[in-house]
């Protein structure tokens, strides 16, 4: 599901042709999919299990769908197959903390947490919607073939960004927790 609607879309270019709506949602896509995978986040909201292993003794054990909208189950299984629920836990820097400040425990301990991450089209903070119409548009501007069809896009996505988007861009990479 896109972030931003192809009529968003679409009104950025000041594109009014009803006809060329799949290949702008198919331009778009490929926007919110390159912005993903260059910020290493997953943009839409999703329901997650991720199992880690061993937590070395760190206050907080990252999660890997950004942002973290809340936290349903954490539970650890230790080195003997014993699993224990977790249900003192908070969610700070787009991790999982212990309440009260306390270490997970290193060792050889599987943990297992299910949350909900990242955005839906309610969610979306504005400059990251300004950011995916903005690479949007450069990929829309640079197709190639027919008009009215939408053709291919003549540029890699790098290509099509400049420095004021790429630093626009930081403010939604995740910061590194350690």
């Amino acid at each position: 599901m896109s972030l931003v609607t192809v009529a968003e879309a679409k009104a950025h270019v000041k594109v009014t042709n009803s006809a060329v709506d799949a290949a702008v949602q198919i331009v778009l896509d490929g926007a919110e999919q390159w912005i993903e995978q260059h910020l290493g986040i997953s943009l839409n909201k999703a329901a997650v299990t991720d199992e880690y292993v061993d937590a070395v003794g760190f206050v907080l054990q990252p999660l890997e769908k950004l942002p973290i909208d809340s936290t349903q189950d954490v539970t650890v299984f230790d080195s003997y197959s014993n699993d224990y629920e977790y249900t003192k836990i908070v969610v700070r820097d787009n991790a999982i903390e212990r309440k009260l400040g306390l270490l997970w425990p290193a060792g050889s301990a599987r943990y297992k947490v299910s949350y909900t991450g990242g955005y839906d089209v309610n969610t979306l903070p504005f400059g990251l919607k300004a950011c995916i119409l903005e690479l949007f548009a450069r990929a829309w501007e640079r197709r190639s073939g027919e008009a009215s069809t939408g053709g291919e896009i003549s540029a890699s996505w790098p290509m099509l960004m400049d420095a004021d988007v790429y630093m626009k861009l930081e403010d939604y990479r995740p910061a590194g927790l350690f």
